[in-house]
Order: structure tokens, then C-alpha cells, then sequence
């Protein structure tokens, strides 16, 4: 398989980001990449980074765990950071969270 780009938080003393949002911007903003690019960097390649082949994808055989956003589409979730976009969060297939 090829390997892609992953994002994370950097959160340590140095640099103590938790805002993986934030993180999604900057890298469409300063490292230019497609909102779709960074959001597969944050969850598909992210999980691969660490030896999580399990999860990070929407695709049968993969743990159900995903989030809902109040966006539009992709395209908004890099330009509107500093509000929580997510509306619905599920773990294991069941919802865990609804705003």
C-alpha cells in the first residue's frame, strides 16, 4: 500500500495543540493541501502512522467509529476552525454524541 501524508496534534510542552481542526487548517492553508487530502492525512493515514490498520475508513470491515459535521461540504471544514462543526459522533456503530 502507499504511504501518505498523516496529521496529528503535536501535544506536548512545546508545542501543546489539542485542536486537530487547527491542525486541518494549516496544512490546507500553509502546506496548501486539498481539504479531502488533510482530512484523509488526520484519520486514514494517521491510523496507518501508528500501526492502526483498522481504523481510519469508512468501508466495510472497519470499526465504526465517525463524526458527523455542520458543514456544507468538505470544502468548509479548513475555513471556519475556532467553532465546533461536529454534530453527531458514533463509536462502535452506536451514537454517542448529538448536538
Amino acid at each position: 500500500m502507499e504511504q501518505g501524508m498523516a496529521l496529528a496534534t503535536d501535544l506536548n510542552p512545546n508545542c501543546y495543540t489539542e485542536s486537530m481542526q487547527m491542525v486541518i487548517t494549516l496544512a490546507c492553508l500553509q502546506m496548501k493541501m486539498h481539504p479531502r487530502e488533510a482530512l484523509t492525512a488526520s484519520t486514514f493515514n494517521a491510523a496507518r502512522a501508528v500501526g492502526r490498520e483498522d481504523i481510519g475508513c469508512l468501508e466495510p470491515g472497519y470499526k465504526a467509529d465517525a463524526f458527523i459535521l455542520d458543514i456544507p461540504d468538505i470544502l468548509h471544514l479548513p475555513y471556519h476552525f475556532g467553532v465546533n462543526p461536529v454534530k453527531r459522533v458514533y463509536k462502535d456503530g452506536k451514537l454517542v454524541f448529538c448536538r
